[in-house]
């Protein structure tokens, strides 16, 4: 009996041996798909240009006083510097070239609460809240320490970085190159959880022209951003 119990006992963590050792089968198609807390930091510098001073410039039909000209600088409210906690997404769909490297088109978004960057309106309220997305879509490389199931892994990617505030009147999405990196742990066949750094960069151009009546080219924002996001997602995995 003593015999029966022992080999039971090989026999169960035998199967548990094998079952653990098991080929997680990446070869092929592949989704993912991936939400989490994230802290997002982002820097915004630039410049605003005016035409000549001299000019006669109208808004609504009244004619702005050269006073107001500092209240239109502000528009670009320049250098700006903040951060915020909201929600990453991440989501790619790809293929295995084998078991442990898999290559991806990837989309990860961050969303956050936070200032205005400008506007094309300046008699609105610049302090409120308001949604911000920065973003990256492009290719991505993992790569599986471990054929089997459980393993953990390391991903590299990179592609076009978007930084938009959609609900803000005039603002349109900007865009830039970005990259991103991540560490993580595939638990089972169909989940995975992971710590992702991302890093955005890139120019905007807002011309203001429509708000401005009876201007000419002239009245514009230039300016640059650096976006940095760091997330931990938990994942659904489908190979």
């Amino acid at each position: 009996m003593k015999q029966l119990n022992i080999f039971c006992l090989l026999l169960i963590l035998f199967s548990y041996t094998v079952v653990s050792a098991q080929s997680a089968d990446r070869k092929g198609f592949h989704f993912a798909f991936g939400v989490g807390p994230a802290l997002s930091a982002y820097k915004v510098d630039g410049s605003f240009s005016k035409p000549d001073p001299a000019l006669s410039l109208f808004y609504d039909g009244n004619p702005i006083l050269s006073h107001v000209y500092d209240e239109i600088s502000d528009i670009g409210n320049y250098p700006l510097q903040t951060s915020g906690i909201g929600l990453q997404t991440n989501l790619n769909i790809g293929f295995g070239l084998t078991e442990n490297v898999l290559i991806s088109y990837m989309n990860r978004v961050a969303y956050t609460l936070n200032k205005k960057i400008h506007r094309t309106d300046y008699y609105s309220n610049y302090n409120s809240s308001v949604l911000l997305i920065s973003g990256l879509t492009g290719i991505e490389v993992e790569y599986y320490l471990s054929q089997s199931t459980n393993s953990p892994y390391v991903a590299v990617g990179g592609g076009m970085s978007i930084f938009t505030q959609p609900f803000v009147s005039g603002y349109f999405t900007k865009t830039g190159w970005g990259s991103s990196f991540a560490a993580g742990y595939q638990f089972s066949a169909h989940l995975a959880g992971e710590i992702n750094v991302m890093y955005l960069s890139g120019t905007m151009r807002d011309k203001i022209k429509s708000e401005i009546e009876n201007l000419s080219d002239g009245i514009a924002i230039d300016g640059s951003y650096k976006n940095t996001s760091v997330s931990i997602n938990l994942k659904y995995v489908l190979f």
